[in-house]
């Protein structure tokens, strides 16, 4: 995907996990992987840190973005592998496409203070210097139609996400969700839906 992915792609996710019923907001980031062996250092970042992101007419964008959700203590990054590092990992082994979790504070003030850090593999770490004060610096990708098209999107993944987690009440047991997470659970069983996907997509974004 092009550089700039990850504003549309962490709001659809936020927006999808709140039309579930959990507390997410995309928060803006920049993540640097590192490997370090017997004899080299390779460092490489996705996204800046010493001067504000910039947004560009195409729609791609020096900056990065993560979600944080505090209903699961987690930070969600869903294109780090926008970094060449991972890209040209991932062409032999598709695992390192897949979204990074981490583990991270449910206090929204102590998560940004922290400095998260995951070990993708047994030499190649990650980590991330958040910087929510300029995750609105990214709101120009998300002007038009692509605001639209992530709402739907958003509202597309939260469906989808309802739908397997329906299917897999087939194979276990889910009764406990109702208590652990009402509005989910309220879903489950339809005394609560989600809205209605609108008859035709948004037009796609004109650059």
């Amino acid at each position: 995907m092009p550089v700039g992915a990850c504003v549309p792609t962490s709001y659809q996710i936020s927006g999808a996990l709140r039309h579930l019923g959990f507390e997410a907001e995309p928060v803006a980031a920049c993540a640097t992987l590192y490997r370090v062996t017997d004899t080299f250092s390779e460092v490489s970042e996705v996204g800046v840190w010493k001067r504000p992101p910039v947004v560009h007419p195409d729609g791609t964008t020096t900056g990065h973005m993560v979600v944080w959700t505090s209903s699961f203590a987690r930070l969600v990054d869903a294109t780090l592998v926008q970094d060449p590092v991972l890209l040209a990992a991932a062409q032999s082994d598709p695992v390192y496409s897949m979204p990074v979790f981490v583990d991270a504070s449910a206090d929204r003030e102590e998560f940004l203070r922290s400095k998260p850090v995951v070990q993708l593999d047994d030499g190649l770490h990650a980590s991330w210097v958040l910087l929510p004060e300029w995750t609105t610096f990214m709101d120009p990708i998300l002007e038009g139609t692509t605001g639209a098209i992530v709402e739907v999107g958003a509202l597309v993944l939260a469906t989808d996400a309802l739908r397997l987690i329906g299917a897999l009440g087939e194979e276990r047991d889910l009764t406990a969700l109702p208590a652990r997470y009402p509005r989910l659970g309220a879903l489950l069983v339809g005394d609560e839906r989600l809205p209605e996907l609108p008859p035709e997509p948004p037009p796609e974004p004109v650059r």
